[in-house]
Formats: C-alpha cells, sequence, structure tokens
C-alpha cells in the first residue's frame, strides 16, 4: 500500500471509527483467544500473565481488552491517527503494552516479541502481495510457538464485483459498494488464503467460515478465518 492509499483508508475509517465506534470484541477473536490462551496456560502454568499480545488495527481498542482480559500485554498498532492518551484512559483497567500509530510493512515491533497476534478485520484492505508481506512481518513478530488470528473476505461478498479491477483479486470499490467505496479490497478463496499464510511461514491449524446476510436477504457477506501458529 502506498503512503497515499494508506491515507485515504485512514481517512475513511477514522471517520467511520468516529460515527460508530465498537466496544464488544468479535466473538469469533474471542474463541480464537480463548484456544490460543488455554494452549499457554497449560505450558506456562500459573505466572500471572501469558506474555505478549499484539493486536493489528486497534481502532477502538475492543480487541486489546480482549486480550488483556486473557492475561496477556496487549500491544497494537494502527493506521488511524487518534489520541493515544484517550484510548489509553478508556482502556485504563487493561494491562497495556505499546501502542503505535504504524503500518504493519514498518514491522513496528522487534522479531520475537510476540506470543499471540490478532488480524481481524484488516488484512483484505491489501493485495496478495502485500498480504503475504503483511503475514511474514507478523510471522517475524512472533515467538516460535506463537499463533495468530487473521480473517480474509470470500470471494461470494454482495460487493466482490462493484468497481474497477485492480488485479484477479483486488478492485477499488465505487460508490455502488455503499460503505466500502473507495476503498481497495481483495477477495479470495480459501486456497488462496492457505496459501498466503504457508507461503508466509506459517502453519494453518484451523479454518472457519463466516456468512451473514445484512440486510437480509440483498446483502451476502463472507469471510474464512484462519488460526495460525508459528513452528
Amino acid at each position: 500500500m502506498t503512503p497515499s492509499e494508506h491515507q485515504r483508508t485512514a481517512e475513511l475509517w477514522g471517520n467511520e471509527l468516529k460515527a460508530r465506534r465498537m466496544r464488544y470484541p468479535d466473538e469469533d477473536v474471542v474463541r480464537f483467544l480463548a484456544w490460543a490462551s488455554a494452549g499457554r496456560a497449560d505450558t506456562l502454568g500459573d505466572t500471572g500473565s501469558l506474555g505478549e499480545g499484539l493486536d493489528v488495527g486497534f481502532g477502538s481498542g475492543r480487541h486489546l481488552a480482549a486480550l488483556s482480559n486473557f492475561g496477556y500485554r496487549a500491544n497494537g498498532i494502527e493506521i488511524i491517527d487518534q489520541s493515544l492518551d484517550a484510548l489509553r484512559a478508556e482502556l485504563a483497567d487493561c494491562t497495556l503494552g505499546e501502542l503505535k500509530i504504524a503500518a504493519l510493512d514498518t514491522m513496528p515491533f522487534p522479531t520475537e516479541s510476540m506470543d499471540v497476534a490478532t488480524l481481524w478485520g484488516v488484512i483484505f484492505y491489501r493485495t496478495l502481495e502485500h498480504m503475504r508481506a503483511d503475514l511474514a512481518t507478523t510471522r517475524a513478530m512472533l515467538r516460535p510457538g506463537g499463533t495468530c488470528l487473521v480473517n480474509f473476505r470470500a470471494r461470494d461478498n454482495w460487493f466482490a464485483e462493484l468497481g474497477e479491477p485492480v488485479d484477479a483479486h483486488t478492485i477499488f470499490l465505487d460508490e455502488r459498494a455503499g460503505p466500502y467505496a473507495n476503498i481497495t479490497y481483495t477477495f479470495v478463496d480459501l486456497d488462496d488464503a492457505t496459501a498466503l499464510c504457508t507461503d508466509a511461514g506459517l502453519t494453518v491449524e484451523q479454518v472457519k467460515r463466516v456468512e451473514r446476510f445484512d440486510p437480509y436477504p440483498e446483502r451476502h457477506h463472507a469471510w474464512w478465518i484462519l488460526w495460525c501458529s508459528r513452528p
């Protein structure tokens, strides 16, 4: 993603964040953290902390709070420029680490510094090439045995063809896509999603497909959700 694309995406989602601030974690993020945390708890025992967690694209902070609630020190990166002091004040009851306004491709945290990472609702704004690079960066930041969650937009979403194609998977959405207009989106099938993770050096542990009609029955949404580990 070029600097101008980063800026455009940040502005669009910054406005969305102001208009509709999400407070509660997604249930699939909670399920993943329960799975990842159970494994670490069995290994570490009663140490009071499960290590370092990373939320990529932390937005309103809802998944930072989830990481903290499961026992991680919650770190995060976000391209939306916002007041980190204000967010820290909102999350005063959470165990927070470093929060950075930065892009993932800047390698914002040291290699092998994270035990778990969540990439929820963020990676599909990139082309396949950039997604592969982002996942490789995520793998590099994970410690061996660390785990990550990533979701991809499936090809059969209602707005998947409403715009100007960038390549075989990526489209620049137009006004017909409603709230998604003027954003670059990439849509993949399961083989694509799996290959992106394995090419980045991750092992796919579990796969889930989620579908939703919003509103019913006109607009069909679908995602692939992958739980991965670093060998």
